[in-house]
C-alpha cells in the first residue's frame, strides 16, 4: 500500500488522522476508511493544482525580476581554444569571479555543444552562477541553461520568447540605439552592446562603436547593459564609467597566463 509522507511545514492533519495512520501502518484501516484517505489525498492535489495554475502567472515576473538583480558583473564568454577549453576556461573564470558563463562555439556539433552544456550548467551550479547558451534556444531549453543569448540574424526574440516563454533569460546583442529599444519591446532580458574597441576574438564584430554609444543606449533602456568587445583591464572603466552593469570578456580573461586573476582583476571593479 502506497503511504502519503506529512513532511515538517505541511498542513495539519485533519482531526482523526493520527489514529488513521496508525491503522494504515498497523494494515488494520476498514475499506471505507482507506477509499476516504485516498478522496482527501485526492482532493488535496486538485486544490495544489489549482493554486499552481493560478499563481503561475504572476510567478514568472517575478522571476523575472530576480533575474535582472544578478544580470551585472563580469560575464565571461568561453572559447575552445583559450583556457584550456570551455570547461577548465569557465571554471578558472568562475574561481575568478565571473558571475555569468556563456557557452559559444560555432564549430560544434549539437551533440558537443549539449555535453559542454551539461557540464557547464553543473559547474556553473557550483558557483551560483548564471549560464547562457549562445544562439541556440534548443540546446539552451535541453540543458535547462538560465539563458539564451541571440544575435541581430538569429532567431527574433518575439518566437524564442513564444517557445521558452518567461522561464528563460534572453540576451541580444546590439549595436545601435535603435536595435536596443527594439530588443527591449520585443522582451529581451538583458543587452550586449559592442563591440565597444577593436576586437581579434570575433571576426564577424563590426567597426568599434565606442563606450559613448553604449552610453546612449543605457539612457534609452531600463534593462541591463553589458559592454563587449575588445574590453581589457585597461580600458574596461571606461565602459563603466559609461554606465554599463557589467562587462563582456573573452580572450583579456581566458587568453590571459592566468585567468582565475585575470578573472578575479576584473570582478574588483565591478
Amino acid at each position: 500500500m502506497h503511504l502519503e509522507v506529512v513532511g515538517i511545514g505541511d498542513p495539519p492533519l485533519p482531526k482523526g488522522a493520527p489514529q488513521l495512520v496508525l491503522q494504515l501502518l498497523a494494515g488494520t484501516l476498514t475499506p471505507e476508511e482507506a477509499e476516504a484517505i485516498q478522496q482527501a489525498v485526492a482532493e488535496m492535489r486538485r486544490i495544489d493544482w489549482e493554486i499552481w495554475e493560478k499563481t503561475e502567472g504572476e510567478l514568472e515576473p517575478v522571476m523575472r525580476e530576480s533575474w535582472r538583480g544578478r544580470l551585472k558583473g563580469l560575464y565571461v564568454i568561453t572559447d575552445p581554444q583559450l583556457g584550456g577549453g570551455h570547461l577548465t576556461g569557465a571554471r578558472a573564470a568562475l574561481q575568478g569571479g565571473a558571475r555569468i558563463i556563456q557557452l559559444r562555439d560555432k564549430a560544434a556539433t549539437t551533440r558537443q555543444l549539449i555535453e559542454y552544456a551539461q557540464a557547464l550548467r553543473a559547474l556553473t551550479h557550483d558557483y551560483d552562477a548564471l549560464l547562457i547558451i549562445n544562439d541556440r534556444l534548443d540546446v539552451a531549453m535541453a540543458v535547462g541553461a538560465d539563458g539564451v543569448h541571440l544575435g541581430q540574424d538569429d532567431m527574433p526574440v518575439p518566437l524564442a520568447r513564444r517557445v521558452a516563454g518567461d522561464a528563460l533569460i534572453i540576451g541580444v546583442s546590439a549595436e545601435t540605439v535603435e536595435e536596443a529599444i527594439r530588443a527591449e519591446a520585443e522582451g529581451a532580458d538583458y543587452l550586449g552592446v559592442g563591440p565597444m574597441f577593436a576586437t581579434a576574438t570575433k571576426p564577424d564584430a563590426g567597426a568599434p562603436i565606442g563606450p559613448e554609444r553604449l552610453r546612449q543606449i543605457k539612457q534609452r533602456v531600463s534593462i541591463p547593459v553589458f559592454g563587449i568587445g575588445g574590453i581589457t583591464l585597461e580600458n574596461a572603466r571606461q565602459v563603466l564609467q559609461a554606465g554599463a552593469d557589467g562587462i563582456c570578456v573573452i580572450s583579456a580573461v581566458l587568453g590571459a597566463p592566468d585567468p582565475a586573476e585575470a578573472a578575479h582583476h576584473f570582478a574588483q571593479m565591478l
